[in-house]
């Protein structure tokens, strides 16, 4: 599902890109993702990753210097690295795997200061919901990473609207009814069908898209 995650949310940035190839890209959270180099975006505009400095670190010795990319090194919850980024153009906002370890606070923070920031753009990301959010606090990889959840979960995507004015819900896509599923076994098939036709669940981890 990762990978498929990954690859829905290349297809909306690069639809996004190609209506604004000027645009500034902010990959928040973005790890060693190499999105950049995947999506290769045009020449006119501008994408930063933002990561904890150890992160961006490494990321500087793995990866290439690319025209128009650059990285910030920085938690996206503090409250003055956007200062770096120009506050002049549409800007596209990918946060793939990041908002469920937030809390809402957090989240609606970060999301102000951006909107605020930035004149006009999109914001994508995945979420989970609150059954998700329990869920995913059982999961053994995430016990074993150390790694804590922030909380909250996204229920209803008029929630997101209702905590920051100015966004505006656009679109969503949830994982259990998406044609890649043809490609697994029949005991996946089967259970993705079963789960879609119960809200919480279909709605346990989706896409989300809005624009500012």
């Amino acid at each position: 599902m990762t990978a498929i995650r990954s690859r829905y949310l290349d297809g909306w940035a690069r639809d996004a890109l190609a209506e604004r190839p000027a645009a500034t890209v902010l990959h928040l959270g973005c790890g060693l993702d190499s999105r950049v180099y995947r999506i290769t975006p045009p020449l006119t505009g501008r994408w930063y990753d933002v990561d904890y400095p150890e992160v961006i670190a490494l990321r500087r010795r793995l990866y290439p210097d690319r025209p128009g990319y650059d990285m910030i090194a920085s938690s996206v919850t503090a409250p003055d690295w956007s200062s770096q980024v120009p506050a002049d153009r549409f800007a596209v906002i990918i946060a793939e795997g990041l908002t469920m370890y937030l809390t809402k606070d957090e989240t609606r923070r970060l999301f102000e200061r951006l909107t605020h920031h930035l004149p006009h753009g999109v914001v994508m990301f995945d979420a989970w919901n609150s059954f998700g959010m329990r869920a995913g606090a059982r999961q053994g990889v995430i016990k074993a990473s150390g790694a804590e959840l922030g909380g909250w979960g996204i229920d209803d995507p008029g929630d997101l609207e209702t905590l920051v004015p100015g966004l505006e819900f656009v679109a969503e896509q949830t994982f259990f009814d998406i044609p890649e599923l043809d490609r697994y076994g029949w005991p996946l098939r089967l259970a993705c069908r079963a789960m879609n036709r119960f809200p919480a669940l279909r709605n346990m981890g989706r896409l989300l898209r809005y624009r500012f």
